[in-house]
């Protein structure tokens, strides 16, 4: 098995941004590894990294704190083909009442900046609302 080890930031209730170290399987892991501040190594495993990291998401929405990658921005979405030939790692940045493209896919784990993050609750409510835009 490959590998792969990303840091992941993370702003904080007062607002300091802080590294975190995240691993999973390359090809077919839907399990991410995040190695905590006192060293211990939680496992978050759903059915695709993008639900995975979604987990994640909400771990630290019970801290007040925020992740700061595409994967928890709000605008996101993950496709049926992203999630069976890619595990998951790849969703597309939507917009109000225009569809996806693949110039819009983006890394689950790349930097997003702190207004463009949300709660899983909002992905939710604006994957609702993009979807109904679409006519």
């Amino acid at each position: 098995m490959n590998f792969i080890t990303k840091s992941l930031k993370i702003q904080k209730e007062n607002g300091t941004v802080c590294n975190y170290k995240v691993s999973f399987e390359e090809l077919y892991g839907t399990s991410i590894s995040l190695l905590l501040d006192d060293g211990t190594e939680k496992k978050f495993n759903d059915c695709d990294l993008f639900e995975s990291l979604k987990l994640i998401n909400t771990y630290f929405e019970n801290e007040l704190s925020k992740l700061l990658c595409n994967g928890a921005r709000v605008d996101v979405c993950s496709s049926g083909m992203s999630r069976s030939m890619g595990n998951g790692r790849k969703v597309y940045i939507t917009v109000l009442g225009k569809q996806a493209r693949r110039n819009d896919l983006v890394d689950i784990f790349d930097f997003a900046k702190p207004n463009e993050v949300g709660t899983v609750q909002e992905q939710e409510n604006y994957h609702k609302k993009w979807i109904s835009s679409l006519g």
